[in-house]
């Protein structure tokens, strides 16, 4: 009795699950499955699967799907007879990634999809299904094509397989293409009405992914201020001699604007974060709406494919963001943010910018009182002509964390990987919450903190930023004085020049137990008064129970605990005592 044969999966997405599925139902077996894909994984699990083994796995077929065949040299599989892959192409045009997008893009009338190995380097196609691509198709509708047909020719590639010839149809007489995964369509989505109107409407339908994940862009249309997404584009009744760009009409609900030959409407208009507005509110008939120059299209193309390969890592970081709770939320006031500066000198503070990073991040750790959470970084390099700051997030989430007993020294190697790590990331389109499904409930998130290592970008949903990159042990608060007092500004920078004094004098206490920087300093109102029944003496007394090594009293290089300070305190009521001060009483002084 011969040998069952077997395979492993590499990829991702619904139909690698379904060939899994054919696969096993042919009676064949599955060694181990290869993906990043959560819902794989799951399926894996519930299917009692091996995922992603580190060890080297030897299988007579390597099946790859979701992602080109070259991907599978990266796993750990030896393969006996034949490593097969699925493209939703007609190969040898649009290999790679996104190819439906790509079809509607250039207004192909036909699609299919090939199942394919390689042999001496070359493709050999070994199942290949075509058909017609309808005039109101979407990649949404185009993909379900290129599912249906990748599992029906993969029913009949099962059985094939095995057999010691397989069949080897001729390739198509077409150009070859190949599309890597960071490729983007032009100026980042930004409308151009100086196209003809079928190239706008294939944009939009490229660009249409229904309720799935839109790994590409959003349809965009620039004001000259301002971008905003574009949820549907139609075409609209052509007038002549009308420029490209004027706005022909406009109501709530939709806005015509004219072509380089007709007119589109443009509809269902969001922010780039997903907050619905009206036309009306942006736009007025006969306004001029800016076309972009060719080489400025291609600058943000160029931009938004380098900053492309990251969003994987956003966008599984602002699904897990726990912004910190800042206390001051009832200072919110209404009107436009006023922006003040103040400088800081911190004695001691180190010339290193990430160094300072980690001070300032400590601070805030304190006074959070939380395990984790997370403040905004403001990168350095970011986009700074205005357009391509309004397309990419000026703002992004660092993570912060705290074990209970953790010194400054272990703080700062956790805090400075989540730096580096954030760094490294860049930024991220901000329609990027449209786009992806597990995002479009969140919204904007307000980062009411920021650490800046550069020129800052104000943003009107951030109450502080602190610039790092100051003189010698300076260090510059930004604030928004609409939201932050003077007052409350002060007494932060009052406890921060506390803290750093600490930190630096004693960097092996535990953060956790620094009494200085309690929430309940920060709660205090703008007098600066207790609002308290414990006198002076039982807030020294509970802090020498609680943290009796803790530093109490620094003066220049001397550095006293609250154990000290209570002994000695006490040394010295009793003394008083001894000469006739019978009203004092210990930990007086």
């Amino acid at each position: 009795m011969s040998a069952r044969l077997s395979a492993c999966f590499v990829g991702r997405g619904a139909l690698l699950i379904r060939c899994a599925e054919e696969w096993r139902a042919a009676g064949r077996d599955i060694l181990a499955l290869f993906s990043d894909d959560p819902v794989v994984a799951d399926w894996a699990a519930q299917s009692d699967l091996t995922l992603n083994p580190a060890q080297r796995v030897k299988a007579d077929y390597l099946v790859v799907v979701g992602e080109p065949l070259d991907s599978a040299e990266n796993h750990p599989v030896v393969v006996g007879r034949m490593a097969v892959a699925f493209q939703d192409s007609l190969l040898p045009a649009y290999a790679g990634w996104h190819a439906t997008s790509r079809a509607l893009l250039h207004g192909e009338k036909t699609h299919g999809v090939t199942w394919y190995t390689r042999v001496g380097g070359a493709d050999q196609i070994l199942q290949r299904v075509e058909f017609s691509i309808s005039p109101d198709e979407t990649a949404y509708s185009l993909d379900a094509k290129c599912f249906d047909a990748g599992l029906d020719s993969f029913r009949q590639l099962v059985p094939m397989l095995g057999r010691d010839v397989l069949p080897n149809l001729r390739s198509r007489d077409v150009k070859p293409s190949f599309y890597g995964a960071e490729r983007r369509p032009p100026a980042a989505g930004i409308l151009d009405f100086s196209r003809k109107t079928s190239e706008l409407l294939a944009l939009a339908r490229a660009l249409a992914f229904g309720e799935r994940a839109n790994p590409l862009t959003t349809p965009k249309l620039w004001t000259g201020k301002t971008l905003f997404c574009v949820g549907a584009i139609s075409a609209a009744e052509q007038q002549g001699g009308v420029l490209p760009g004027v706005v022909l009409q406009c109501d709530a609900q939709g806005v015509s604007v004219a072509t380089a030959d007709g007119a589109v409407t443009l509809s269902r208009m969001t922010t780039q974060e997903g907050a619905a507005i009206s036309p009306t509110q942006i736009l007025a008939v006969g306004q001029q709406l800016p076309i972009l120059p060719r080489e400025q299209q291609h600058l943000l193309k160029q931009a938004h494919e380098k900053l492309a390969p990251f969003e994987a890592h956003w966008v599984a970081r602002l699904g897990n963001t726990e912004p910190l709770a800042w206390p001051f939320s009832s200072e919110v006031k209404s009107g436009n943010p006023g922006w003040k500066i103040e400088e800081m000198h911190v004695p001691g503070l180190p010339e290193s910018l990430e160094e300072r990073a980690a001070v300032v991040a400590s601070f805030f750790a304190r006074i959070a009182d939380a395990e984790s959470f997370d403040i905004g970084w403001c990168p350095a390099e970011r986009p700074g002509e205005a357009l391509l700051s309004e397309l990419f997030a000026p703002v992004v989430p660092l993570l912060i964390w705290i074990k209970p007993d953790a010194d400054f020294p272990a703080f700062s190697k956790s805090f400075l990987v989540e730096l580096r790590n954030a760094r490294a990331n860049q930024t991220y389109m901000r329609d990027v919450c449209i786009r992806q499904p597990a995002l479009r409930q969140m919204g904007s998130q307000r980062f009411p903190v920021c650490l800046s290592e550069g020129e800052v970008v104000t943003n009107p949903d951030t109450d502080l930023v602190i610039e790092l990159s100051g003189g010698k042990e300076t260090l510059r608060w930004r604030f928004d004085a609409s939201r932050l007092s003077a007052d409350r500004v002060a007494q932060l920078k009052t406890l921060f020049e506390d803290w750093a004094r600490i930190v630096f004098a004693s960097p092996t206490e535990p953060l956790r137990r620094n009494p200085l920087c309690e929430v309940e300093d920060l709660m205090l109102g703008p007098s600066m008064q207790y609002h308290s029944e414990r006198d002076l003496t039982e807030w020294v007394d509970l802090a020498a129970m609680n943290a009796p090594e803790s530093p109490a009293v620094i003066f220049e290089s001397r550095v006293m605990s609250y154990g000290e300070l209570i002994s000695l305190s006490n040394r010295m009521a009793a003394l008083l005592r001894e000469r006739g001060w019978d009203r004092i009483r210990e930990s007086a002084c």
